[in-house]
């Protein structure tokens, strides 16, 4: 994200408690919120925001 950005992975249920982690057994899902907060200085447009996530065995997949 560009500097000064701030982002809050929120679970369904708990819109106050934040993710750090998640854990799912395969072919599960899971939904969650992503909340993005631009810097005071950021101007308008669109931008885009790539989720990322990594299996235990270090393997990295992406979503924007």
């Amino acid at each position: 994200m560009p500097e000064g950005w701030k982002a809050e992975f929120l679970t369904e249920e708990d819109k106050e408690g934040r993710l750090a982690s998640l854990m799912l057994p395969a072919g599960e899902e899971q939904e969650f919120t992503v909340k993005v907060k631009p810097s005071q200085n950021a101007t308008g447009g669109l931008y885009p925001v790539v989720i990322a996530a990594v299996s235990g065995d270090k393997k990295s997949y992406q979503a924007a």
